[in-house]
């Protein structure tokens, strides 16, 4: 479906749904107005009022609170079609949906009293003002213990990829180790370098005769060519570094560890010394920068090590030993065989890649080899040597005696293990024993590689290794959505614990299961919500996107989706995803940590966020993915698991994919504006709760940037009123006018977080104490009873003190 037909099926299909819903809510709050005078069109005529509630956490909740309490007061919330939220603004949104659902009535719960005491549903969202916080010392752990879960999960879904590189890892230097040493140097080189000469050879020959595209594609895979190749050369040195730390065991890189640290000791120090300056010069100079450079190699760094720890598990690497190398170039000595020296290089160059014979190699082994190695020491030095039935010689000697064979850190005792029948031929005929290594029937290190000679077919890799990476893969596949580990799951329950509540028998009780399609009931007069959420892209190729990488995606009663992936009903929504409701939805446009946030995306954060599960953003299923048949919608795909969450990490996310991004609505707009625009409604009342301690009107200089470019509309608002002096604001809210493409005009009433100076003293008391108010930090959720009621009371000053305009408006 092109982008032209999911714009007009939003004007086909999703816009008439809402318009009925508008014909029937105005019935309800009888109007006596059919739905035959609404015009299937976007114009004024619909005379259409649109609420919007901006970002801003539990401080923005608190604040629309107060301005919703003051119009259903007055009588005036009826007027409302449209209730558009965004983040924290969805939180009280919810609130009043769940409330009217059945009956707009019962939204005098949020206003009037109960006998004397305040107001049920208000002494509800009081109550659980921090919602985020659980009493008594188990639950207040629950936090970081999922915060710990999520990690682990997360970690644990990408280590089977760990884990296949591994694998790869040790068949590639096997397969590799059986060449020349030219070769095993170069091979990198040359698979790198070989596209790029060929590219650059037969260009010529073929770009004259294409045209634009084609050279831009030419010219495309050149670049790709030329990266290719720098990656090879770079891998060159990275290649040598794996070699070498695959040939240790845990102790032994211990050992030559300390050893490293006595031995370099003023080297590192200096060294460190160095890294400190540099770090405090680079914190002086970039400081979050610096910061964020840091963070971003956190990630990638934990994942390269868990890499190395099992590549020194479980590789079996032949570079352990040098085929092409002379054992007399290695530890100066003659073939007749000097035994310290032979000692020595297993000790070096074999003695960690186990490899076990069959009890005939064994027994010659002991009967021929053991006697030629060990006839000096057991003569001369009183050293003891024992063969086992299996790959392991045992060496035991006094200390004294070791300095002639090891160095003088070495212990007394070591095992020297045979690493397989190729190293071990080879090292035979290095020193002239032909004959031995021909009567244990051993091959030549000089043959052609072979599948038959590699560790893994011969049954000598880890492995247990690879097995558990394959079943921890099959549980990540059965089992694991990433929806389920993330923070969203706790962040939902304790929104919908809060704000989602009905009545039922004259009490206040817990709706978390009620559905976005269960909103707006026969007899309700409530405005049609739009809950606003922002659709991450970082992935697309589509150019309409420019530099947002993101656009608005809306989830309604009836519809939800976008113009980039299409509409698709709610109820086929609910279908496809179990876990999709209100709740869902509320956290959905509130996910303000994620790896993926539209134009604020920090890209070097985007894979350590992902790694520390800090993610509140969801993956919905893609409207654009279900299978239409008559009325039926189907959506026939797994939940997501590990590919999506590489999407996540690495800023893939596409509206191609059976799942989609999404995070918090104000990640692209924050006013929750842009919806009623789109649909041209003739009044809007916009309540700006985000933070903005210098009244820098960010949210709304974005929303008059976005409505000029998308739809032709010009926002006149003068804002000069509520410019603070002295950090007080002449006026809290201004009126303007919306010039729509069409010619026609609208209103827009903004009511701002500001503070005049007249408003009840309490409030100035507060401020007194706490200089940020009415603008603390959206990180700060956890709201005690008094921040709460601050904000709600500012929010109910704000109203009140735009009363007549008000009134004016929605006459």
């Amino acid at each position: 479906m092109n982008e032209d037909l999911k714009i007009e099926k939003f004007q086909e299909e999703v816009f008439p749904q809402e318009l009925l819903e508008v014909a029937k809510r105005r019935a309800n709050r009888a109007e006596n107005q059919s739905a035959d005078s609404l015009k299937n069109t976007f114009t004024t005529d619909n005379d259409l009022v649109g609420l919007a509630c901006s970002g801003g956490g539990i401080r923005s909740a608190s604040f629309c609170l107060g301005v919703i309490q003051h119009l259903i007061s007055h009588k005036l919330f009826s007027k409302i079609d449209y209730l558009s939220t965004v983040s924290g603004g969805g939180y009280i949104g919810s609130c009043v949906s769940a409330l009217a659902k059945d009956n707009s009535d019962n939204l005098h719960l949020l206003t009037d009293k109960n006998g004397r005491n305040e107001p049920d549903a208000l002494n509800h969202i009081r109550n659980y003002s921090e919602y985020l916080r659980a009493g008594g010392f188990m639950n207040g752990l629950r936090t970081p213990v999922l915060f710990v879960e999520g990690v682990l999960r997360s970690v644990l879904t990408f280590f089977p990829l760990v884990i296949l590189a591994v694998f790869a890892t040790e068949l590639f230097l096997e397969m590799i180790g059986h060449f020349s040493a030219e070769i095993q140097f170069f091979f990198p080189l040359l698979l790198g370098i070989l596209p790029l000469i060929g590219g650059f050879i037969l260009r010529p020959l073929y770009k004259d005769k294409l045209s634009w595209c084609g050279r831009d594609r030419a010219d495309g895979r050149l670049v790709i060519y030329t990266v290719i190749a720098l990656t090879a050369i770079l891998t060159i040195p990275l290649l040598h570094f794996l070699r070498n730390i695959v040939g240790y065991n845990a102790t032994t890189l211990l050992i030559d560890i300390n050893h490293f640290v006595k031995t370099q000791a003023n080297g590192i120090a200096i060294t460190g010394v160095v890294l400190l300056l540099a770090f405090v010069v680079g914190y002086i100079k970039l400081r979050a920068k610096l910061i964020l450079i840091l963070s971003s190699l956190l990630a990638p760094v934990l994942l390269v090590l868990i890499y190395l720890f099992f590549c020194i598990q479980a590789v079996n690497s032949p570079f352990s030993y040098h085929q092409g190398d002379k054992l007399s170039d290695k530890v100066g000595l003659n073939y007749a065989g000097n035994a310290s020296g032979v000692l020595d290089y297993y000790e070096q160059n074999i003695a960690y890649q186990p490899y076990v014979f069959d009890a005939a190699v064994a027994a010659q082994l002991q009967t021929l080899l053991l006697p030629i190695l060990t006839s000096k020491y057991i003569d001369t030095q009183g050293c003891a040597v024992t063969a086992y039935g299996n790959n392991t010689i045992h060496f035991d000697c006094p200390p004294t005696h070791w300095t002639h064979i090891f160095t003088t850190e070495r212990q007394a005792e070591i095992d020297v293990v045979i690493a397989d029948e190729l190293s071990l031929g080879f090292l035979l005929r290095q020193m002239g024993w032909e004959k031995l290594a021909s009567a244990l029937h051993l091959p030549a290190n000089k043959t052609m590689l072979r599948v038959n000679q590699l560790q893994l077919s011969r049954g000598h890799a880890e492995w247990w290794i690879y097995l558990m990476g394959l079943a921890v893969w099959l549980y990540n596949f059965i089992c694991i959505s990433i929806n389920r580990f993330s923070l969203h799951p706790f962040y939902r329950d304790r929104l919908s614990r809060t704000f989602l509540i009905s009545p039922k028998d004259k009490k206040l009780v817990h709706v978390d299961q009620l559905k976005m399609s269960e909103l707006n009931g026969a007899n309700s007069s409530a405005p049609y919500h739009i809950i606003n959420t922002t659709l991450n892209l970082q992935g697309s190729s589509n150019p309409q996107l420019r530099s947002r990488r993101s656009i608005p995606f809306i989830l309604t009663k009836h519809y939800c989706g976008s113009d980039f992936t299409g509409y698709c009903p709610t109820t086929a929504l609910e279908t496809a995803d179990k876990h999709f409701n209100l709740g869902t939805a509320v956290a959905i446009s509130a996910a303000a940590v994620s790896p993926n946030m539209g134009v604020g995306t920090i890209n070097p954060l985007r894979f350590l966020l992902t790694l520390l599960n800090l993610r509140l953003n969801y993956w919905l299923p893609n409207p654009g993915k279900f299978n239409q048949k008559g009325k039926k919608y189907n959506f026939r795909f797994r939940p997501p698991g590990l590919p999506y969450l590489i999407r996540e990490a690495f800023g893939f996310a596409s509206e191609r994919t059976a799942y989609i991004n999404c995070s918090d609505g104000g990640h692209l707009e924050n006013l929750g504006v842009y919806e009623l625009l789109k649909r041209q409604c003739k009044t809007i009342i916009c309540i700006d709760a985000e933070a903005d301690p210098t009244l820098a009107f960010a949210g709304l200089i974005t929303l008059q940037r976005y409505a000029a470019i998308d739809f032709g509309i010009n926002i006149k608002l003068d804002v000069s009123a509520i410019r603070p002096a002295d950090r007080i604001s002449a006026s809290n809210f201004a009126e303007g006018i919306i010039e729509y493409s069409n010619g026609e005009i609208g209103r827009l009433l903004y009511l701002k977080l500001a503070f005049t100076g007249r408003e009840p003293e309490y409030l100035h008391y507060y401020r007194n104490a706490n200089p940020l108010y009415p603008h603390e930090a959206t990180s700060d959720q956890y709201f005690e009873e008094t921040q709460f009621e601050v904000y709600r009371a500012l929010g109910h000053f704000v109203a009140h003190s735009a009363a007549d305009n008000l009134k004016n408006l929605l006459r």
